[in-house]
């Protein structure tokens, strides 16, 4: 129901949102508000740690409806605020986002920024199940054996990522099925 109405029209859609150079690679990550607060920022802080590492990549955090930022703003913050991580606020939240680094969008495209990324990572959001079906290279984050997911991960139709060894293997992939 989530792709009824999405048609593949919007090519390099979030370079042109972000105003990223569309030479760059753009990884995209849904975060997901239902989760115990500390194991999401360790995650969190540990994907904006590596990527602020490998300036080749773009790394996109988007947060949930529900969610006002905090937690991702602390692991934002906690890693030095690098210059190639872009946070991306939902509209709905407006009036309770906790920083001004959040970029909100009055009208934002969910489908069309998983489907223009150069791949897309999330602990335990449905939207891997979107990523999947837009044929969009996807892992599951998942550095303390929550076992979101693992049933994607063990038909090989998303990877896991869970150790800096693994989160490279995933982005020196270009598609999960070359495992």
């Amino acid at each position: 129901y989530r792709l009824k109405n999405f048609c593949n029209k919007q090519d390099r859609y979030l370079h042109k949102l972000l105003g990223v150079d569309t030479q760059e690679k753009i990884i995209f990550y849904a975060s997901d508000p239902l989760k115990e607060e500390s194991q999401r920022y360790l995650t969190e802080k540990f994907l904006i740690d590596y990527f602020s590492r490998i300036k080749e990549f773009v790394f996109v955090m988007k947060t949930h409806t529900q969610d006002n930022g905090k937690v991702t703003n602390y692991a934002y913050l906690d890693s030095g605020s690098p210059s190639n991580v872009i946070l991306i606020g939902d509209i709905r939240q407006k009036s309770e986002i906790i920083s001004k680094q959040f970029n909100l969008f009055d009208e934002f495209d969910f489908n069309a920024a998983v489907n223009s990324s150069d791949g897309f990572l999330t602990t335990s959001s449905s939207s891997i199940l979107q990523a999947l079906v837009l044929g969009v290279k996807s892992g599951i984050v998942d550095k303390f054996n929550n076992g979101y997911y693992d049933y994607l991960i063990n038909y090989k139709a998303t990877m896991l990522v869970n150790s800096e060894e693994s989160l490279r293997h995933f982005l020196e992939n270009k598609k999960l099925f070359n495992l």
